[in-house]
């Protein structure tokens, strides 16, 4: 994960702005930009994230490729949908399993 300086508004402004005014830039790749910038409200940064794929969410959680889309379709696991692709980001998928660890004594 790669932290940037914190004024939020002024940097993610800017950072779309030169994207929506570069012509060869397509409103997917903003559309990407934005999904994978996000704001730590702790922290007070922004905060880049690289998106998984599919089959990256399912190397890193070690489940087959149909669970984790059911998973995804049924809104159960951290995910998004940008056209017909499914994307994960690794630090909410984390998230989701530390919290279904349960404890046995």
């Amino acid at each position: 994960m790669k932290k940037v300086p914190f004024t939020v508004e002024d940097e993610l402004y800017k950072k779309v702005k030169n994207k929506l005014e570069d012509q060869d830039t397509t409103w997917q790749e903003v559309l990407t930009e934005l999904i994978t910038t996000w704001v730590d409200p702790e922290k007070k940064e922004i905060v880049e994230e690289e998106l998984l794929t599919l089959d990256e969410a399912c190397l890193f959680l070690k489940i087959g490729r149909s669970t984790v889309y059911r998973l995804a379709k049924e809104k159960k696991i951290p995910s998004l949908k940008l056209g017909n692709l499914w994307r994960f980001r690794k630090s909410s998928l984390i998230k989701w399993v530390n919290s279904r660890i349960v404890v046995v004594i």
